[in-house]
């Protein structure tokens, strides 16, 4: 009641100023008619109240213009927005995955006291490249009124840097070897996050020795991608593993006897395949007879070798019938006898 009285005040005052305005003008320049003969102009002493004709319509210009009044006196509220932005397109900043984007907030038409706006952002915030929903709010209390969204998207239009370097891989126990992104990766770089993909990244024993050529992909978020290239020379250092068993060497009736390696191999293997194995000494006689020592070696296809001494047992025994004598003390006479040598 007490807004109501303090409009209705003012009102009265805006009306009183203006009666004062127009009754100076009336006074200061009469009103001008035809005279009888309606063929000059002539003043005349009597005119009509000006308050009557002229007052109604200044007054209602002057409220109309100032949309503040209505003919009660009374103020309108009106919470809806009014220039709510549209979408807001921009480019990152270089070097940056964002930029920093403004506009010209919405309005209420014409707020109320006890209105008020909310928004999830403010013009100038620091947006990530993407697409982010802006949505202000006019409210009455706990009442939402009114509401205004739009987006603002943040384009990324700028290519990582894509950095390599050759690389040396080594095959392993499996007889395969992964090649890792970090393995050829000399510092690619992108404004915002980068994923590095190779063109291969598997490789086997039937590539050593080749020097096998790759390429090192990088990719963004949005989509935008570099690439280069890169050498990778595989390599197998990978010893044979040596695994071997006690064996006897028995002389033949010549008092000889020949060492295989495969006597004493027990399942020797490489991480790429096949070995190649050897023995020395590999000849003996009667004259090694006793525990000797051997060198057992493997070798695979690259080159890499492994070897270990093994203790073997070397012995000649004759069988005459049933007297059993060591074909090496077999002297003289005793070789007319019929033998079987074991």
């Amino acid at each position: 009641m007490e807004k109501m009285n303090l409009i209705n005040m003012k009102h009265n005052s805006i009306v009183s100023f203006l009666k004062s305005i127009i009754s100076f003008l009336a006074e200061l320049f009469p009103l001008w008619i035809l005279s009888e003969d309606e063929t000059v102009l002539s003043p005349k002493m009597k005119r009509p109240d000006p308050s009557q004709y002229i007052f109604p319509v200044l007054v209602s210009v002057f409220l109309g213009f100032t949309g503040q009044w209505n003919m009660a006196g009374a103020q309108e509220c009106d919470p809806v927005f009014r220039n709510c932005p549209g979408d807001i397109v921009v480019n990152v900043q270089p070097g940056t995955c964002g930029n920093n984007v403004t506009w010209v907030p919405p309005v209420m038409t014409a707020p109320c006291s006890g209105h008020i706006v909310t928004s999830n952002h403010a013009p100038g915030d620091f947006f990530n490249a993407g697409t982010t929903g802006i949505v202000y709010y006019s409210w009455e209390g706990t009442e939402k009124k009114d509401s205004c969204k739009f987006n603002v998207i943040v384009i990324d239009n700028q290519k990582p840097v894509v950095l390599t370097k050759n690389a040396d891989l080594y095959i392993g126990q499996s007889g395969s070897a992964i090649l890792r992104t970090s393995d050829v990766d000399d510092g690619s770089y992108d404004n915002c996050t980068l994923t590095l993909v190779l063109s291969r990244t598997v490789f086997t024993c039937s590539d050593v020795g080749q020097t096998i050529p790759v390429t090192l992909r990088g990719t963004d978020p949005s989509g935008n991608s570099s690439a280069s290239g890169a050498l990778v020379t595989v390599h197998d250092t990978i010893r044979p593993v040596i695994q071997t068993r006690d064996f006897t060497l028995t002389l033949d009736n010549n008092g000889t006897g020949i060492l295989q390696a495969s006597d004493i191999d027990n399942g020797t293997y490489d991480n790429c395949g096949t070995v190649a194995l050897s023995v020395t000494p590999s000849v003996f006689s009667c004259s090694d007879q006793g525990v000797r020592t051997v060198r057992f070696t493997a070798t695979d296809n690259h080159g890499n070798t492994a070897s270990r001494d093994v203790l073997i047992s070397v012995k000649s025994s004759l069988k005459i019938l049933s007297l059993s004598l060591s074909n090496c003390d077999a002297m003289g006479a005793n070789i007319l006898f019929g033998s079987n040598v074991t």
